[in-house]
């Protein structure tokens, strides 16, 4: 995934990004999705799975989210922070949730002279925003973030955190996002793909919001705007 947007007034030109979301690992069980379509005989568990991981692919890219946890690589041309008023700037990475067990695991900058660094870990501290939110993360006591080499304005990888996000399993998963996933799955099966117009679309997207926009809108809101 790669994008463009204008994010802290402080850089000249458009801030460029990508993410490696890695592979997509369904948030539920074919199990649970069988019982939930009451399916009572395992013949199509092919399908609902397959079904499963694009549902749950679709909701990760509409929330932006991970559902089952697995390792990210988040790449830009500047530091992706946001300024806290009387506070260093934070450096906000895509995704959620960043929950217990979770872990930034490198930062990486190009220095002034074109050459990559690792930030220390213990320069660094991350935490959630907000219940089921995404990292924030700060420098340690007077520690600043240092400036890094755009290369013109244009080195693409000037700026690499990996990190890990999302829950452990899916028995983790919370409920509400169980059942959006659930509920998706349950349209893929029953619904001829030829009948999904935009208006059935539609009402499919107002069904998944219903579930877990409480969960996830607001602290994740800028999120889907990168």
């Amino acid at each position: 995934m790669y994008g463009s947007s204008i994010i802290p007034a402080s850089i000249p030109y458009p801030f460029q990004w990508t993410l490696d979301t890695g592979a997509v690992d369904a948030g539920v069980t074919t199990e649970s999705a069988r019982g939930y379509l009451r399916q009572v005989l395992d013949d199509q568990d092919s399908i609902i799975e397959s079904m499963c991981v694009a549902a749950t692919s679709q909701i990760e890219e509409e929330f932006g989210l991970v559902a089952i946890r697995r390792t990210l690589t988040y790449t830009s041309n500047d530091w992706p922070w946001r300024q806290q008023p009387g506070a260093w700037p934070q450096l906000q990475i895509p995704r959620a949730p960043f929950v217990d067990g979770c872990e930034i695991e490198s930062i990486k900058y190009y220095d002034s002279n074109g050459t990559q660094q690792t930030i220390d870990p213990d320069d660094y501290t991350a935490a959630k925003t907000g219940t089921h939110g995404a990292a924030a993360i700060w420098p340690v006591g007077t520690y600043q973030w240092p400036q890094i080499n755009r290369n013109n304005n244009g080195r693409p990888n000037a700026f690499e955190a990996i990190y890990t996000i999302g829950y452990e399993d899916t028995d983790a998963v919370p409920d509400l996002l169980r059942l959006a996933i659930l509920n998706l799955v349950s349209e893929m099966f029953r619904r001829d793909p030829r009948q999904v117009n935009a208006d059935v679309a539609r009402q499919i997207r107002q069904q998944t919001h219903g579930f877990i926009g409480s969960l996830y809108m607001t602290s994740n809101a800028f999120l889907r705007t990168i």
